[in-house]
């Protein structure tokens, strides 16, 4: 009917040509398949490869119509419109069926969303964990606590870490039966994106990608959300909001706006280490929705039941550090990083070791500050008087044996869970406002105090505890932080009902 319709519809001039007519139908034909297998493609997230499709399909566009158009005018185009739509339908069947063929069994068998949901029930919740390295530190020790307490046969726990450096906790991961996997170049986000891709695809299927990575998180979930993942979790475990304000350059500028814009985009659900770190990467509203929510850390409080040694062990532990046996002995664990504030602290330590000559300044980390916090201790002559013991695995027990008070002087903290440690070994603790009220959990032994009032007043709070007696005992401030949120049995219940 192809002449009566032109007639009708059109004028009698269309009529004449009937034939480019029917080619155009045929060609619309084919372009409407090729569009339902376009929805095909988005169906299974195959986003990329379309726009290496339409290129191809544009090329071919091209080509034909400069040998077609000019020796057959308006029938050649409208072969040039059937040749198109058929390299655009082929193109997207083709990869449809890719996208098929990789949700199948080996045997096969294609693997229904009810089947893969059976599966899922019948096999532990894999859980891939996302951070830098699995080196001593508060969000590494606290996912050893839970590495160590979870139930292994209902979860799997694997660890995503930047770098190909062996680190302190991997034999440990490995002997649980978790992996470390490399992924490397985050510096390289189109190179990071591929290696994340792959890893997926060789060690999946997770139901859970938990990254700790702080903004560049919204890189990470949406290379998780790329791969399928149901369950994707942002969790902030730092109070940036201060390093922001000094590193406002544009180029920072736009990376803080767009990781915060893919964070939101792309997480399905948000953690924070206390309501500073909240606020810090969700936003100042962040409490107004479910979606996130504050889930501290717990520390292992195993090591603090044993309570103080005898003198003996307090007198080796001592020697060993280099320290006399009636030394007064401030203590500090932290990373040798600039917001832990080292600098100050050397002011603080060395003020005080004027007035008191029988103080010591002992310090648990490292880290790529801690050469410039020798030298100026070198500089202000007391190096004989501070102790760098660097990376500990028994602070619970240098903690119980070794220090008498503990300073603590950060410029911010998502929550300072070592802290909440000095205060289960009932030391008395001199520290900074910048640490989040939630880490407060036995009062008597906290003087919170500003650094913008400078080293003075914190000398003073120092001073006072030497020769003083404790205003709670270790048994009782153990037992009050054992009564707090950072209980490993409360904080897994509620991990473990997230992943559920």
């Amino acid at each position: 009917m192809g002449k009566w319709v032109l007639e009708l519809l059109y004028q009698p001039e269309y009529a004449a040509y009937n034939d480019v007519f029917v080619l155009i139908a045929f060609a619309a034909a084919l372009g409407y398949m090729s569009t339902f297998a376009g929805w095909g493609m988005t169906a299974t997230r195959q986003f990329r490869i379309q726009t290496v499709l339409f290129g191809i399909v544009a090329i071919v566009t091209t080509l034909v119509s400069v040998l077609l158009i000019p020796s057959h005018g308006l029938r050649g185009a409208g072969f040039v419109l059937i040749i198109s739509s058929a390299a655009q339908l082929i193109g997207s069947v083709l990869v449809v069926l890719y996208a098929l063929r990789a949700q199948t069994h080996p045997n096969g068998t294609p693997v229904s969303p009810a089947r893969q949901a059976a599966e899922a029930q019948q096999r532990p919740i894999r859980v891939l964990h996302v951070l830098g390295a699995m080196n001593r530190g508060g969000v590494e020790i606290w996912l050893m606590h839970v590495l160590r307490n979870i139930d292994h046969d209902r979860y799997h726990m694997d660890f995503l870490v930047h770098t190909t450096e062996p680190a302190a906790f991997d034999e440990e991961i490995r002997a649980l039966g978790s992996r470390i996997i490399p992924c490397l170049d985050p510096q390289k986000p189109l190179l990071y994106a591929r290696n994340f891709q792959q890893i997926i695809k060789e060690h999946g299927p997770y139901d859970v990608v938990h990254s700790h990575v702080h903004h560049y998180s919204g890189w990470v979930l949406w290379q998780a959300a790329r791969a399928g993942v149901p369950m994707r979790i942002a969790h902030s475990h730092n109070d940036a909001r201060n390093n922001r304000q000094t590193n406002c350059d544009l180029k920072r500028t736009i990376y803080l706006h767009l990781t915060e814009w893919l964070v939101r985009r792309y997480s399905t659900h948000g953690l924070a280490c206390s309501a500073r770190a909240a606020k810090a990467l969700y936003g100042l509203d962040w409490n107004k929705t479910s979606r996130y929510q504050v889930l501290h850390y717990t520390i292992d409080l195993a090591p603090f039941e044993v309570g103080p040694g005898d003198e003996a062990t307090r007198k080796s532990l001592r020697v060993e550090l280099g320290l006399p046996e009636d030394a007064f002995v401030m203590g500090h664990v932290g990373r040798f990083v600039h917001q832990k504030n080292h600098d100050f602290l050397i002011d603080v330590a060395a003020e005080v070791i004027k007035q008191a000559p029988n103080a010591y300044l002992l310090m648990v980390g490292d880290g790529e500050l801690r050469p410039t916090i020798e030298e100026k201790v070198a500089r202000l002559g007391i190096a004989d008087k501070v102790i760098f013991a660097g990376v500990r695995s028994d602070v619970p027990r240098i903690m119980l044996n070794v220090m008498d008070t503990f300073v603590f002087t950060s410029f911010s903290e998502g929550l300072g869970i070592v802290l909440v440690e000095a205060q289960a070994a009932g030391l008395p603790c001199v520290y900074t406002e910048g640490v989040p009220h939630e880490a407060d959990v036995v009062s008597p032994l906290l003087h919170r105090l500003s650094i913008e009032k400078g080293p003075a007043p914190w000398v003073e709070a120092v001073l006072a505890q030497r020769g003083a007696s404790r205003p709670i005992s270790q048994a009782d401030a153990l037992a009050e932080v054992k009564k707090s949120p950072f209980n490993i049995e409360t904080n897994m219940k509620r991990l473990e009902s997230l992943y559920q």
